[in-house]
């Protein structure tokens, strides 16, 4: 972003073909190198060809050469197939992104439009705050959600202990009732039953 900004800031704008060509090349040759590295990182193990990978560096860009450097500073002669793989995906990408017509279409309805642009980033703006509060809610909700449950367990074995009670007092009632009535069977009849 940084990057964009300071390239937008300096006249360069992508809507100009022979800046967005420039571009699509470096990544072309970018994702061409990364690839070599690939195959021959994945031909000699972890090892790497040294002879064989000094000509392709020496032949790819000064763009290409610095980004021989992986995310935490390590030689891309270290880094894993997998790493390697994700890398050539996320530079196929932005060559798909950059190459694709509608983003062709947005830059240059950008550099003809700037309310164009600015209402869309209040959109984006918008949208991201909607989903931060829907986030919060959730979370709000997942949280309730886990105190109730919590509360409904504990409250399990109060209400366990209640229903034990008012049916042995139920068959005591029931017991006294039966003396009072020569010994006859008595059942006490209601919602009491249902427990």
């Amino acid at each position: 972003v940084d990057q964009a900004a300071s390239v937008e800031r300096s006249g360069v704008s992508l809507a100009d073909d022979s800046v967005r060509v420039r571009y699509i090349n470096e990544l072309m040759e970018l994702m061409a190198f990364l690839e070599r590295r690939k195959v021959l990182t994945q031909s000699s193990g972890m090892g790497l060809g040294g002879e064989s990978m000094q000509g392709v560096a020496s032949s790819s860009s000064s763009s290409s050469s610095s980004s021989k450097r992986a995310a935490d500073g390590e030689d891309l002669e270290s880094v894993p197939v997998e790493t390697l793989g994700s890398h050539v995906t996320v530079v196929k990408e932005a060559l798909e992104t950059l190459q694709s017509e509608r983003a062709i279409q947005w830059i240059q309805l950008g550099g003809k439009s700037q309310k164009l642009f600015d209402r869309v980033v209040r959109n984006i703006d918008e949208h991201r705050r909607q989903v931060d509060k829907l986030s919060e809610s959730v979370e709000v909700t997942r949280r309730r959600r886990d105190q109730m449950t919590h509360e409904l367990a504990s409250t399990a074995h109060e209400i366990s202990a209640i229903t034990r009670t008012t049916k042995s007092l139920q068959r005591l009632v029931e017991a006294d009732l039966s003396t009072l009535f020569n010994n006859r069977t008595v059942n006490v009849m209601g919602d009491i039953n249902m427990l």
